[in-house]
């Protein structure tokens, strides 16, 4: 410290000398030496620079703050949008730096960001920057000195503002839809379009607000069709720089309008961290031209399902909502069994035949009967359609940990003369040695 001349050095320590860029000094503590990056990575002395340049600036009678960072431009910039103020934050400084205010660069010392901000935190300006202007960034420790100040150059920078880094550098934009189509007749305000920015390190920002986009052509939810969305997003207003991208979604036939039925069954049973089991449900949909497919992901079960409650009684819901036009609700009595088991119809199978529990209704008007694994649709226990009240042979699985054995759920699927599906319903199998 000199007569009014104040200097700040914050180099980095000569243990972090690897992360140093061009021109930037690294100070040996031990020492004292004070060295500086060249542009082909080597460590020159700087230190005898230094004193001659501090040396001139105490001759001239001038006052300096600085970080020592001359060709190191980086810490040279702040980035702003409307209000906000970010500073880059690839700054390096000494640990002893904690908050940051921003003045004007000229004599008239008015201040642009007044509340002593957090060096990590986005700053509030009372006044709006000019873009390419300078200004001067004062740094203070922990009990609000100023310890250095520096000029820093006011960028431009929306896409930094709203979230994400003034290092970052945007590779694309990409549209997502909230859903993969539109059915035949849906609302159209149903589709929700949003726009993210993607950068160079793989990481994502929701620019939606920022973007524009522009639907190609009306959708018609009345016509079967395939549309394009294109957006586009200015990530520098003032430059003019942007980033475009095309997606395309369809209106499509509503398949689901089609399911006619609903089969509710415990999945399997899981083993939980805390020594407790959850009951896991799978939801069957069927469709009129007699397939079935797996809609588990897509119901909603009632918020009274106990999925840890066994040997009791359960009365739930279960909606799907399929597709447009068709809202399927059914409603169930569900009793899962220690070993899984959730129903009272018994399915009797031995090592060659399997059979119908006599004592269970069967409904009216069935004549066959077809036996199905809840877990693997594909697969029928029965290779053919068994009449009712007889026993019939059963196709088992060939790996001996998937065979049918007592406790589990299969669904039993009800025919009549015309082998038209008349129902479905939940069995539990049971052996039985002598059927």
């Amino acid at each position: 410290m000199a007569d009014n001349k104040r200097f700040a050095f914050i180099p980095l320590s000569y243990i972090n000398k690897d992360r140093a860029l061009e021109g930037e000094l690294v100070l040996d503590n031990d020492t004292g030496d004070v060295w500086t990056k060249t542009a082909n990575g080597d460590l020159v002395s700087a230190t005898a620079d230094l004193q001659q340049r501090v040396q001139e600036v105490l001759n001239d009678g001038e006052t300096v703050f600085s970080f020592m960072h001359t060709k190191n431009r980086r810490v040279y910039r702040f980035y702003f949008e409307d209000n906000l103020v970010k500073l880059d934050s690839e700054l390096r400084m000494s640990n002893l730096v904690k908050y940051f205010k921003i003045r004007s660069a000229e004599e008239d010392f008015v201040y642009y960001v007044t509340d002593p901000t957090p060096i990590l935190n986005s700053g509030v300006s009372v006044m709006p920057f000019e873009n390419n202007k300078m200004y001067f960034v004062e740094f203070y420790n922990e009990s609000g000195e100023m310890i250095s100040q520096q000029l820093f150059t006011a960028r431009y920078a929306p896409s930094v503002l709203i979230g994400g880094s003034p290092e970052k550098i945007i590779n694309r934009i990409e549209i997502h839809f909230n859903k993969d189509f539109l059915y035949i007749g849906e609302n159209i305000n149903s589709l929700v379009i949003r726009v993210l920015a993607v950068y160079d390190d793989n990481s994502s920002l929701d620019v939606t607000e920022f973007a524009t986009t522009i639907v190609e052509h009306n959708i018609n939810v009345n016509q079967l069709g395939t549309y394009n969305v294109r957006a586009s997003y200015y990530f520098n207003g003032l430059t003019g720089d942007y980033v475009e991208a095309l997606a395309q979604i369809s209106v499509v036939e509503d398949i689901y309008a089609q399911i006619f039925d609903l089969v509710v069954t415990p999945r399997k049973i899981v083993h939980l961290n805390d020594g407790s089991r959850c009951i896991k449900l799978t939801v069957v949909a069927y469709f009129d031209d007699g397939t079935v497919q797996d809609v588990s992901d897509n119901c909603i079960i009632s918020s009274n399902f106990d999925d840890q409650l066994f040997n009791e009684m359960q009365y739930i819901t279960v909606k799907f909502n399929a597709g447009h036009t068709n809202v399927i609700e059914r409603n169930y009595d569900l009793l899962v069994m220690d070993d899984g088991s959730a129903s009272e119809n018994g399915l009797l199978f031995n090592g060659e035949i399997l059979e119908l529990s006599p004592v269970i209704p069967i409904p009216a008007f069935s004549t066959t009967f077809r036996v199905r694994d809840p877990e693997d649709l594909n697969f029928y226990y029965t290779p053919i359609f068994a009449a009712i009240n007889y026993s019939t042979i059963y196709v088992d699985k060939v790996n001996v940990a998937d065979r049918l054995q007592t406790g589990d759920n299969v669904i039993v699927e009800f025919y009549d003369a015309s082998d038209e599906l008349i129902d479905s319903q939940v069995y539990t199998a049971i052996f039985q040695e002598v059927i």
